[in-house]
């Protein structure tokens, strides 16, 4: 999570890149989730070029789901 005041200038993009950069090689998949009625973060996630899972329940609430990966992902 980003300050208010440094959202908007690109760092979280920059940030998600690095960690792809650390992690894809050597994990393979990076999953990211947040509440599912949080539309600006999915969003986010979508522009930052993270695949779209699926929204599953969690506790009283829901999450959405969103991965990147070296390899294709199995389709629902």
């Amino acid at each position: 999570m980003l300050e208010p005041a440094a959202q908007g200038q690109k760092l979280g993009f920059d940030f998600l890149n690095g960690v792809r950069q650390l992690v894809i090689p050597t994990v393979g998949t990076i999953f990211l989730d947040c509440w599912a009625g949080n539309a600006k973060l999915r969003a986010f996630y979508l522009r930052a070029g993270f695949t779209f899972h699926g929204v599953f329940p969690y506790e009283d609430y829901e999450v959405a789901v969103f991965f990147s990966s070296a390899t294709p992902a199995c389709s629902n």
